[in-house]
């Protein structure tokens, strides 16, 4: 209000410390990261003409900026802070800049800021290994991702685990899956490729965008799983799947073992009587 921030400046005015932490939080949080924490623009400007650290770090190694980018309340203070001198490039205890709590939040308008004074960090890959695209594909959020793409993230970046694109495929996000294809992502770099994580995750709607939208390889894999996404399916028992799959010539005579084609007719499950019928049928014409 008004009169707390008067009664602000007659502390300052009177010595109090800009950079006072606040004693009952176990963070150990400065005046200047609360009042960025909540948006308030003013109280910010107020402490830092005080000669508040702008870069002091509470207990768990987040700054004014952290906390302002990943609550978003005033995109005005980010910007006050950022031209106070603020790091773009401060790491928390989870190694995330300011740039990825600002995704994690989801505030386009402070990730439009952060990302033009992080061209150097935005690809950055946090403690367990996820950058800021690879985070917001898991969110699902588009514009975040758009915010980030224009801004030059590499939609080919591998998170430590994996691509953008493989973390859209795995949480069936069709329409990011949509975007990261028209943004020149590719299917096939990583561990698995596109096609062998919808396979894995059953998520028939994205394999089918990959296969006829974005080229994907029928039969083709990663760096780390040798097993083809018909192979995978197979061993999953989506017969939707594989009806899918074969429809688009995979390649069925590695899968077609004798096991499963002379294995007794009573000792396969409904799925797997239906699996053996898909196989045998394309094997015939092939």
């Amino acid at each position: 209000s008004e009169g707390d921030f008067k009664n602000l400046r007659l502390a300052l005015d009177a010595g109090a410390d800009a950079d006072a932490r606040a004693s009952l939080d176990e963070d150990q949080k400065s005046a200047l990261m609360y009042a960025s924490a909540n948006g308030h623009a003013q109280v910010a400007h107020c402490l830092i003409e005080a000669k508040a650290t702008v870069n002091l770090e509470d207990n768990r190694r987040y700054t004014a900026l952290h906390y302002a980018a990943m609550d978003g309340r005033d995109a005005a203070v980010v910007d006050l802070l950022i031209n106070s001198n603020s790091s773009v490039t401060a790491l928390n205890k989870f190694g995330h800049t300011p740039l990825y709590c600002a995704v994690q939040g989801g505030d386009v308008t402070c990730i439009k800021i952060l990302a033009s004074h992080s061209v150097d960090i935005i690809d950055a890959v946090e403690n367990e290994g996820w950058t800021a695209l690879s985070y917001a594909a898991f969110q699902g959020c588009i514009d975040v991702m758009r915010c980030l793409v224009e801004a030059n993230a590499s939609v080919n970046s591998e998170n430590g685990h994996d691509t953008a694109l493989n973390v859209a495929v795995r949480k069936n996000h069709v329409g990011v899956v949509q975007y990261l294809i028209s943004a020149k992502a590719r299917t096939d770099i990583g561990p698995h490729s596109a096609l062998q994580v919808a396979a894995v995750e059953g998520n028939i709607a994205v394999a089918k965008y990959l296969v006829e939208h974005a080229c994907a390889r029928i039969d083709g894999v990663g760096s780390s799983t040798t097993a083809t996404p018909l192979e995978i399916s197979s061993e999953k028992m989506n017969v939707q799947m594989i009806k899918y799959l074969t429809a688009q010539r995979a390649d069925v005579a590695r899968m077609f073992a004798p096991r499963m084609r002379d294995a007794p007719e009573e000792s396969l499950c409904d799925e797997g009587r239906e699996i053996r019928r898909i196989f045998s049928a394309q094997v015939r014409t092939s």
